[in-house]
C-alpha cells in the first residue's frame, strides 16, 4: 500500500496533516520529498499520464473544426431529449 500525505516538520517531529489507515506500531517506509520540490515533478507527472490518453479515443469518423457536423449532432441529440420529456 502506498500513500502520500502531507506533513509538516516541529521541533524535530513530522506531525501529519490528515489521518492514515496503519495500524499501531505497524512499521512503514518513509520517503521525505520537500513539497515546493515536488511540484514541478507532480506537474510533469500529471501531464505526462494526460498526454499518454491523447488520441486514445476513436470516434469512428474524422473530427476537428466541422461546424456543420456538429451542429447537427446537437440538434439531432438536443430533438431526441426533448421528445422523451414530453
Amino acid at each position: 500500500m502506498s500513500i502520500t500525505v502531507e506533513a509538516i516538520y516541529e521541533n524535530g517531529t513530522l506531525r501529519l496533516k490528515e489521518t492514515v489507515p496503519l495500524k499501531e506500531h505497524e512499521t512503514v517506509r518513509v520517503t521525505i520529498e520537500s513539497a515546493s520540490a515536488a511540484l514541478p515533478n507532480r506537474h510533469s507527472a500529471d501531464l505526462a499520464r494526460l498526454l499518454a490518453h491523447a488520441g486514445a479515443a476513436d470516434l469512428g469518423k474524422p473530427t476537428g473544426a466541422d461546424n456543420e457536423g456538429i451542429d447537427a449532432d446537437l440538434a439531432r441529440e438536443y430533438g431526441s431529449s426533448r421528445n422523451g420529456q414530453r
